[in-house]
């Protein structure tokens, strides 16, 4: 339905008057708004069959590589991101954690009040056998009753002439920790910018093998 109507307005819009341009974009916009629906519905329910098997993974190239992704929106939204310097490790799966930290940046810089600049700090810290990683935001910030909603699927507190999206992100990023054992949350307060976290379970590294690792990554 997107192509097509993509295919019709790029071939025939000349002959078309603006309600029909009007009607064709309208179309074209809620194909494409559908597609990411379903795409976020499969990664939701992808989560809850598909076998996981942890493994080491470094705080720092996870974040690296998240960001890494997100260059183009970043540079487009004029974000500034702050990136505390991690030595930990956690246990996890790589690809799916990508996409967890993916989702909690966009929302950091997605969820900001017009005309200002969205700034993000991403830090983690160890917490009792657990690495707690923070997306912490400049944002529109989320009133403390509406806190417990935002992690399950569909639900939104703004809508989508305000802020785009479907209500999965988060519901995406619960799952997969939880699958993972670890925990997601959020402080926050309207007005005052937000700080989401997730934890995992530590990976403790050989004081050996943690200077080998150092000297690569320098």
């Amino acid at each position: 339905m997107e192509g097509l109507t993509a295919l019709l307005l790029e071939d025939l819009g000349g002959s078309l008057n603006s309600s029909a341009k009007d009607y064709g974009e309208r179309i074209r916009d809620a194909a494409a708004r559908m597609d990411q629906m379903i795409q976020e519905l499969l990664s939701y329910g992808r989560l809850a069959l598909m076998a996981l098997q942890p493994q080491p993974i470094r705080v720092s190239r996870l974040i690296k590589d998240s960001v890494s992704q997100l260059a183009w929106d970043l540079e487009n939204r004029q974000a500034q991101v702050h990136i505390k310097k991690s030595r930990n490790q956690v246990l996890g799966q790589y690809a799916i954690l990508v996409q967890v930290l993916v989702n909690l940046v966009s929302n950091a810089v997605k969820f900001i009040e017009p005309g200002k600049n969205p700034e993000v700090t991403i830090r983690d810290e160890k917490r009792d056998g657990f690495v707690r990683i923070w997306v912490e935001d400049n944002g529109i910030g989320i009133a403390p009753e509406h806190q417990s909603r935002i992690f399950r699927i569909f639900e939104r507190l703004h809508g989508r002439e305000s802020y785009s999206g479907n209500g999965i992100g988060l519901a995406i990023v619960e799952k997969a920790v939880t699958r993972m054992n670890g925990k997601v949350g959020v402080e926050s307060a309207a007005g005052q910018g937000s700080r989401f976290w997730f934890e995992l379970p530590s990976h403790v590294v050989p004081e050996q093998a943690e200077s080998v690792q150092e000297g690569e990554e320098n």
